[in-house]
């Protein structure tokens, strides 16, 4: 487990503006995707 960490971090330290922008992106369309769902729940 602290094998698999280290080689992420490694990653996320080598990563450059473009992958930073792309994975912003991507977290976003993920948490919109959830509070909408979470919206048209407490509407029932």
């Amino acid at each position: 487990m602290g094998e698999l960490l280290n080689d992420l971090l490694r990653y996320v330290d080598q990563m450059g503006r473009g992958e930073w922008l792309l994975v912003v992106a991507v977290g976003l369309a993920i948490g919109l995707v959830c509070m909408r769902g979470l919206g048209s729940r407490s509407s029932y």
